[in-house]
């Protein structure tokens, strides 16, 4: 069929131009059937959302043109959490488990969606984005935990929850998926059965697939003893885990922690003291050992696939930026609690505010950090996995490339920006861990 010029025009900046346009045939085509007039009016927008999202193109297709119609509106002006849960908790009013979830997913998915088109309008850049996304997801959690009846005024043992990486520095992205650790009190013989089957039903139902798209997927390694370490980790036994000396890793790790829900408290006491070992004095040149030592081994293992570039952990990926700024947090985060931050970003400023970071090396890393999670949040959208690697050849790029700003047939000008940015950051990071 033909398509209306404005169409034709958007297809021009849509990221993947062949989904964009085979999507945009059969929606209208879907709107000539059910006599859905002007079902979005602004089709252009339509048009880059079908070639940004194979995800929300099915989202919206399975809900019609309800969804749809949300392309005509304004976003919000502002997700917060409090704002999020305002409009999750009509998802609490449906009788039945399986309505309640379903609704939610619905109703998650359909502010994502918002906040996408926030994005693609460039009503807010990739930080304001990515704030935004960790609103939304802290305020699923919390909705699905008053679901699931898992809050202090219906659980045997009240759960607190702590969020973790990108969750705990308000830097998730499109594809993130929720890194918890679940607490409660008292030791390992009071924890009752039926809270512990409720969580594990609390994860399953958070991932479950579904016609409307999912929740998140959960990732809880982060939880002491890693994947080995029991689902629900009593305070007690939580303190005492940090309180012994444990691998620098570890203590990287911690900088990123953020507590979500505190069911009476306790948690934040509990985080007082457990900070205090985290930002420890330490000896830096041991401490710069130790970090490089453990970036080389990620990279050699993880950061390195055959034919691929890797976002994160390779070379001058986004993990040089976070272990520079692990760095800065154990170096001189005793002495500066300001520095105490789940941020990657909020560290860079607050580094250079300090005079202990360079004001120029906090600039180019701070824009070096936006563009490699621009690249990892169009990666990740097209199929709202947690992917973070891409084919090396040009050729392979045309959809990542359009998403980063560059015209077709500039794949490889794509290529070289990534490689001068990872360059970048890697000579920062040999040159302030190395000194």
């Amino acid at each position: 069929m033909r398509l209306p010029k404005e169409v034709e025009n958007a297809l021009d900046q849509a990221w993947n131009r062949v989904v964009a346009e085979n999507s945009m045939e059969r929606w209208l085509n879907l709107c000539e059937q059910e006599e859905w007039v002007d079902a979005p009016k602004n089709l252009p927008l339509l048009t880059r959302i079908f070639g940004a999202s194979w995800y929300f193109t099915r989202f919206i297709f399975v809900n019609g043109s309800d969804i749809a119609n949300l392309v005509d509106q304004p976003p919000p002006a502002s997700f917060t959490t409090g704002a999020c849960e305002q409009i999750l908790q009509d998802a609490l009013t449906l009788e039945g488990m399986d309505a309640g979830l379903e609704r939610l997913r619905i109703l998650k998915n359909r502010i994502m969606l918002q906040i996408l088109i926030a994005r693609l309008t460039e009503e807010f850049d990739q930080e304001k984005t990515e704030h935004a996304l960790t609103c939304l997801a802290e305020a699923t959690l919390g909705v699905i935990m008053r679901l699931q009846r898992l809050t202090p005024e219906y659980a045997a043992n009240p759960i607190s929850i702590l969020g973790m990486g990108r969750m705990a520095g308000y830097e998730m992205t499109f594809g993130s998926d929720l890194d918890i650790i679940f607490l409660y009190g008292g030791d390992g013989a009071d924890l009752d059965p039926q809270t512990e089957r409720g969580i594990r039903l609390l994860l399953r139902n958070i991932a479950a697939q579904s016609p409307v798209g999912l929740l998140y997927e959960v990732d809880m390694r982060l939880r002491p003893h890693g994947n080995a370490g029991v689902l629900l980790t009593s305070l007690k036994s939580f303190l005492e885990y940090h309180g012994r000396e444990r691998d620098i890793w570890e203590r990287q790790m911690m900088t990123r922690c953020r507590i979500l829900l505190d069911s009476d408290g306790s948690v934040q006491t509990l985080m007082n003291k457990v900070n205090g070992q985290i930002y420890a004095r330490y000896d830096k040149r041991h401490l710069r050992s130790e970090i490089i030592s453990m970036r080389q081994r990620v990279q050699k293992e993880l950061g390195s696939p055959a034919g691929k570039y890797e976002i994160k952990r390779g070379r001058g990926g986004i993990m040089d930026i976070d272990f520079i700024t692990h760095y800065y947090q154990l170096a001189y985060g005793h002495d500066n609690p300001e520095l105490q931050t789940g941020s990657t970003r909020e560290v860079l400023r607050r580094a250079a505010d300090l005079e202990i970071m360079g004001r120029g090396d906090s600039a180019d890393l701070l824009e070096a950090y936006d563009f490699l999670k621009q690249v990892e949040t169009s990666l990740r959208l097209f199929d709202m996995k947690p992917i973070s690697a891409f084919p090396a050849s040009p050729q392979a790029n045309t959809a990542l490339a359009r998403a980063l700003g560059f015209a077709s047939g500039e794949e490889e000008a794509f290529i070289h920006r990534y490689e001068a940015v990872t360059g970048s950051v890697r000579e920062r990071f040999c040159r302030i861990l190395e000194s």
